[in-house]
């Protein structure tokens, strides 16, 4: 049998890869993709076998850290060398665009396909879901286009690097539900809800870890905004204060997964200041 054909994930793809991440239960939509590709059209992956697409795959770069995810292949097709093919085709194009470090969220089952790929361990994550819940109103509002230099700014200073494109798509996509918190010019925090599948995801959501009412007031505005009734986020392990928070307000642990890194760890932030991340292939 033939290997697979790696090229570049286009628009016509994209309910395909909506149809393989549902094998899953992932809950991408169609609008997930098409961001995706608006953010990183040379960045995405997808594997042919006999001119049926049975695998994709993501990055996102930001400068010489990036992150991959969304790796996934068709269960008739595992096995067959598919992923791991998709992901060489990735870190060389990474590589060739003068990245260096590396990162992913993995789910546990398939932390040892990339420690093979030479990925180690970083900490865990912990994803949450839930419901409306009863908070007390607070004074945050949603972010206006001229606050997007100083939240990109703040955002690097826990993500650990500038994510300009990617928030500022976000802020063209979600203006009602990308709020910020902010106290006499000075921003606290922001938090993005994405509205764009069934229930809501949340990230990114960073929060000055000095007001962790912020993270609180920011959740508490989202409720506001929105008359959804499902949510979710996913946040790194280190900092306890969104895990703290989200069994304060009933919501379940849905999974874990494990933060990786090839290459130097740089970049990599100050995990504190992260209650969730902006999707777990986006960091």
């Amino acid at each position: 049998m033939a290997g697979p054909r790696i090229r570049r994930l286009r628009d016509g793809d994209v309910d395909r890869a909506v149809a393989l991440t549902d094998l899953e239960s992932w809950g991408y939509s169609p609008a997930d993709i098409r961001r995706f590709l608006a953010l990183s059209k040379k960045g995405c992956f997808a594997a042919e076998v006999r001119g049926e697409v049975v695998g994709v795959l993501a990055t996102f770069a930001y400068g010489r850290v990036a992150y991959l995810g969304s790796v996934i292949v068709d269960p008739a097709q595992r096995g067959r060398g598919i992923g791991d093919a998709m992901m060489r085709a990735a870190l060389t194009h990474l590589s060739a665009s003068g990245v260096e470090t590396v990162r992913l969220n993995a789910y546990v089952d398939v932390v040892p396909f990339y420690e093979r790929l030479g990925f180690v361990k970083e900490y865990d994550n912990v994803r949450w879901e839930g419901g409306r819940v009863e908070l007390a109103a607070e004074v945050v509002r949603p972010a206006r286009r001229g606050d997007l230099e100083r939240i990109v700014a703040f955002d690097e200073a826990y993500f650990g690097a500038r994510r300009d494109s990617l928030l500022r798509r976000l802020h063209e996509e979600f203006p009602r539900t990308f709020l910020v918190s902010e106290e006499r010019g000075e921003v606290l925090g922001f938090l993005v809800g994405n509205t764009s599948a069934v229930a809501t995801e949340i990230g990114p959501w960073i929060v000055n870890p000095d007001r962790p009412d912020a993270g609180r007031a920011l959740f508490g505005g989202l409720l506001a905004t929105t008359d959804r009734v499902a949510f979710a986020f996913s946040g790194p392990e280190p900092n306890p204060r969104p895990h703290a928070f989200a069994r304060e307000i009933g919501y379940r642990e849905g999974f874990r997964s494990v933060r990786m890194v090839r290459g130097p760890s740089a970049s990599e932030g100050r995990p504190e200041g992260v209650w969730s991340f902006a999707g777990l292939e986006k960091g």
